[in-house]
């Protein structure tokens, strides 16, 4: 990642940077794993490189080993980027295309991408990250694999999403203005290949 970062600096362009999944349970424990990952990955390029986003963790699923660290991790990374006075969020990955169910929960949700969002909400205010902003780093639908993927669906997904977040926040924060979310593979999902 060094020698992106170098490239980097002094251009306008902004980063996202990822925490690889094989870092998540060195820097979910409080020990001074964090600080140097920050210190290494941010904190030497912070006055060069214009940082957007710090993502913890890359597509970990609820049943990988890594995802009971993904969490705790969240809240000693957020403390020493702000210890660099930057501005943090957390981001979430959604793919959102399971099955139709009616779900029964306090507040009434019309759609699934709303619940894991406010789920994601109340997780991070019990490891008292609460104060972070979530941004929906990645959210899309699959155009092929099964009954409901199809280019036609994913199309609908993609035009459906775009007309959701530009409206009002979710149930859990009404007041907050729509979520940054970022649209995965939209152009060119039905030309990967099988593992891509």
């Amino acid at each position: 990642m060094e020698e992106i970062l170098q490239a980097l600096k002094d251009s306008n362009i902004e980063l996202i940077v990822g925490v690889p999944n094989d870092n998540l349970q060195a820097l979910a424990s409080p020990s001074a794993a964090a600080a140097n990952w920050v210190q290494v990955n941010i904190k030497c390029y912070f006055s060069n490189v214009k940082f957007k986003y710090i993502a913890v963790g890359n597509e970990v699923k609820p049943n990988d080993p890594a995802a009971k660290f993904v969490l705790p991790e969240m809240p000693n990374v957020h403390k020493e980027i702000a210890s660099a006075e930057s501005n943090t969020t957390a981001n979430l990955f959604l793919m959102p295309y399971l099955p139709r169910q009616e779900w029964s929960l306090v507040r009434k949700y019309r759609n699934l991408f709303d619940a894991l969002i406010d789920a994601m909400y109340s997780a991070m205010e019990k490891t008292n990250g609460g104060n972070l902003v979530v941004v929906v780093s990645e959210s899309g639908w699959p155009s092929a694999g099964g009954q409901v993927e199809t280019v036609e669906h994913a199309a609908t997904y993609y035009r459906n999403l775009i007309n959701h977040v530009k409206g009002s926040g979710t149930p859990k924060r009404p007041s907050m203005p729509n979520t940054e979310t970022y649209l995965f593979s939209m152009f060119d999902e039905n030309k990967k290949g099988l593992g891509d």
